[in-house]
């Protein structure tokens, strides 16, 4: 039984949503908007992580609700600890936000050759997530594409953002440790395609 209001760990379809659009949680919504408000210019933004306590505290203040939420607290100004929050709801989603249903055709598409072909491949299968997954992956991806433009400041180029982000969104229905390391590179060559 998820708790009501109930944020990380759960199905994204149960999130509470943003006021964008019905299908993007509340969570990314929030995050995205401090992270771009005061963190495209920060070094390292995704790849430093924020403390954590202070993620796991804002995680727990989250899965009691939005309604009790403090955004005065000190730790929303902390744009390590939001990027780290966010990377933290992704990982802890029961189901990737790609979904395990299309992981080894999204593995297998992104061995694919030419570019162009690869690139083809990657979208089809991606217009095939559910709508809570496909709206959420695109309202990333053009945020992600957007810390990207600012990668001469931030050093965070398409490339380190698909380290970073590629195992978290693209995973094996398993978890298996031995996909995980075979599969990384092909893993952050689509989450670097979708940038």
């Amino acid at each position: 039984m998820i708790p009501e209001g109930a944020t990380i760990g759960v199905p994204l379809e149960f999130c509470p949503r943003s006021s964008l659009s019905e299908s993007i949680p509340l969570i990314v919504e929030l995050c995205v908007g401090i992270v771009e408000a005061r963190g495209l210019e920060s070094v390292g933004v995704y790849r430093v992580p924020g403390n954590s306590v202070a993620v796991n505290a804002l995680s727990d203040s989250l899965n009691r609700g939005f309604d009790g939420l403090n955004q005065s607290d000190p730790r929303w100004n902390d744009v390590n600890v939001i990027s780290s929050l966010m990377k933290s709801f992704f990982r802890k989603l029961p189901d990737p936000l790609v979904t395990s249903e299309l992981y080894g055709a999204l593995i297998e598409a992104s061995k694919t050759e030419p570019e162009q072909v690869r690139f083809n491949s990657i979208k089809r299968l991606v217009d095939e997530l559910p709508e809570p997954h496909y709206s959420t992956l695109r309202y990333l991806v053009g945020h992600l594409s957007r810390v990207a433009g600012k990668s001469h400041v931030n050093k965070m180029e398409a490339r380190n953002l698909a380290i970073v982000f590629g195992p978290t969104l693209i995973r094996p229905g398993d978890d298996s440790t031995v996909t995980m390391v075979t599969d990384m590179s092909h893993q952050c060559r689509i989450v670097e395609t979708l940038i």
